[in-house]
């Protein structure tokens, strides 16, 4: 298990630009990386859905005796918004505290459904949400990133983004889409010495498999048993994710020192990958 990152405050302290902020894992790291006196600018679609949440982050751990001087803000943000709104979003959120550090796209919907029932509507929303919208929020950062030569960008994907179970199509290809965006981007901005990866998420307790997935089923021609939700906390994934992200020299393979672009969490998503490599090469992925 990495070591966890050490505790840094104030002026220097990293700065996390995090989407879908207000449940699951994006509202699980938040809070880790204000425990850790990082400074969150956190993120959803209606804050003004979730007061009790935007009170805590913003109030809760702006004196927090562990947090030291770790600021949160809570903004208003719908990732499928024009990209000349996200590229506006995210120049007011670099002026809050001066650099966003490290972006992660965790805002993600769900579409589940046979794809032949699936409206075209549907294919467009899933896409725009995550896809384009990782797309633009990465566009966006980019650029102060490269000029100080530094910046990590995490992808929140899925075992999805590797294997396509019956009735996920939808969703299975958003995120085989965003696995290919993480590799050919991290081979693209390494010269500037930003950090790409994608963390590749089995099954945790978040609301995407009930509420907060899209279920289009004709529940008497196809498949019942989808979209259920996982049994992994999203607590204990937040602070894997923390622990990987934070830790620059935690990112990379012991044996040769190289970084790593893919860590796969929980048991149901690294056995699920390792069983797709077997079956279409033969060869055990362990």
């Amino acid at each position: 298990m990495p070591s966890p990152p050490h505790r840094a405050e104030g002026a220097d302290a990293p700065v996390w630009l995090i989407t879908g902020s207000s449940t699951g894992i994006g509202l699980a790291l938040a809070r880790h990386a204000l425990s850790l006196g990082h400074n969150v600018i956190a993120t959803a679609r209606n804050p003004n859905k979730y007061p009790d949440i935007v009170a805590e982050l913003t109030s809760h751990y702006h004196h927090h005796p562990l947090s030291g001087h770790a600021q949160a803000h809570f903004l208003t943000l719908d990732v499928t918004a024009p990209y000349a709104q996200i590229e506006a979003f995210v120049k007011h959120a670099e002026s809050l505290h001066g650099r966003i550090n490290i972006l992660v796209n965790n805002a993600g919907y769900c579409v589940l459904g046979a794809i032949e029932d699936v409206p075209m509507e549907k294919w467009e929303q899933q896409m725009r949400t995550n896809v384009f919208g990782p797309v633009a929020l990465t566009k966006a950062v980019l650029p102060a990133m490269r000029k100080r030569r530094s910046g990590t960008i995490l992808n929140i994907s899925s075992g999805a983004g590797f294997i396509a179970p019956t009735g996920q199509g939808v969703y299975s290809a958003s995120k085989h889409a965003l696995e290919a965006l993480t590799e050919s981007l991290a081979s693209e901005v390494s010269p500037f010495d930003i950090r790409v990866a994608s963390f590749v998420l089995g099954a945790f307790r978040t609301s995407m498999g009930q509420v907060g997935a899209d279920i289009v089923l004709d529940r008497e021609r196809t498949y019942r048993n989808i979209g259920q939700a996982g049994t992994g906390e999203s607590e204990e994934g937040g602070g894997l994710y923390l622990r990987g992200s934070s830790w620059e020299e935690e990112l990379r393979d012991p044996e040769n020192g190289e970084r790593l672009l893919r860590f796969i969490l929980g048991d149901d998503s690294w056995k699920g990958v390792n069983r797709k490599i077997e079956e279409e090469t033969g060869v055990s992925g362990a």
